[in-house]
């Protein structure tokens, strides 16, 4: 059993949703300008409620792990 990262669009998350144990999670504060893609809200809140450990903030953009 191996560390990997999966980087993706919507469809790669959903794709490895079960395999996936640690979420490192942006959320942009501002709107986004010229964004296609944005992660399944459904999947996000199902990931969010798990443990979260806040790993980086500044003033527009926090970053947290979920575990």
């Amino acid at each position: 059993n191996g560390r990997y990262a999966v980087i993706g669009g919507s469809m790669i998350y959903k794709l490895f949703e079960n395999d996936i144990s640690t979420w490192f999670v942006t959320v942009h504060k501002n709107k986004a300008n010229h964004v296609d893609t944005w992660l399944d809200k459904q999947l996000y809140e199902n990931r969010t409620s798990k443990r979260c450990l806040h790993i980086y903030e500044d003033e527009d953009i926090p970053v947290k792990m979920y575990y």
